[in-house]
């Protein structure tokens, strides 16, 4: 599945060895539906001793049936196992990680909205998901899941998410509150992650060499920057004529 065969992939796995394990079942059905089986896949799914948790194979058998050109049916599946499940965060988490992984970000959204909206799990959520959204690659999206975790009262002054925000904004080309980035900057001056976002800003406005101080003040450990630490760092470097440094930088 892995690399690319779902063919052979379904070959080394029928259906009746797939059904020994939650495992095997999701590889069984993962090639499946790269090989548009989508009628065998609700078979399988509608056995009474398919193994996978239900609200799997519930969200499994939505996804046949919209890929099966039932899109209503598929969509209604989706949002009824989202009711179902919403108050089970360990599950609800799992969903919506499928759904995103599935390009259903519009029911993904609805349901996060929801979710956020709980005080005791709304970052809890948020945390477990980020993950699932970077794995996309796409700066936009990330910042729109951000704007949907602040638009929460729970966590409208959240300083992590409103720093992702700025840090977001200034990757696309946005504008940014730099005074209210600063403020944050200098009531959390460990912060790794506001440090960074301020870097990249006063890069952005033209200020490299203020920049490379910041960095260089705070001294970080490269091994253990996170890799949009390294790529801002990599800038800043090559900004400021370090074009050797940076390049060490970026190969890491």
């Amino acid at each position: 599945n892995s690399q690319g065969q779902p063919r052979e992939a379904l070959a080394l796995l029928p259906p009746e060895d797939a059904m020994k394990n939650a495992a095997a079942m999701r590889a069984w059905l993962d090639a499946a539906a790269g090989l548009g089986e989508w009628d065998a896949m609700r078979a399988v799914l509608a056995r009474k001793d398919v193994p996978l948790p239900a609200h799997m194979a519930k969200v499994y058998t939505g996804r046949a049936l919209k890929m099966g050109g039932k899109a209503q049916e598929g969509e209604a599946a989706y949002r009824a196992v989202l009711v179902e499940f919403r108050d089970r965060p360990q599950e609800t988490a799992e969903i919506l990680e499928y759904l995103h992984r599935s390009g259903e970000y519009a029911i993904f959204d609805d349901g996060l909205r929801e979710q956020v909206a709980v005080p005791a799990g709304a970052l809890d959520m948020v945390s477990r998901l980020v993950p699932v959204v970077l794995d996309a690659r796409d700066s936009a999206r990330m910042r729109d899941v951000v704007a949907l975790a602040l638009a929460s009262p729970n966590l409208s002054d959240n300083p992590a998410l409103l720093n992702d925000a700025d840090y977001l904004d200034l990757v696309l080309g946005r504008p940014v509150d730099v005074a209210a980035l600063r403020a944050r900057r200098e009531a959390n001056p460990g912060d790794a992650a506001l440090l960074f976002t301020f870097a990249l800003e006063r890069l952005k406005a033209g200020q490299s060499g203020e920049a490379l101080a910041l960095l260089e003040n705070a001294n970080p450990d490269v091994r253990t920057l996170a890799p949009n630490h390294l790529t801002v760092l990599a800038c800043v470097l090559g900004a400021n004529g370090r074009t050797n440094e940076a390049l060490q930088v970026a190969a890491g």
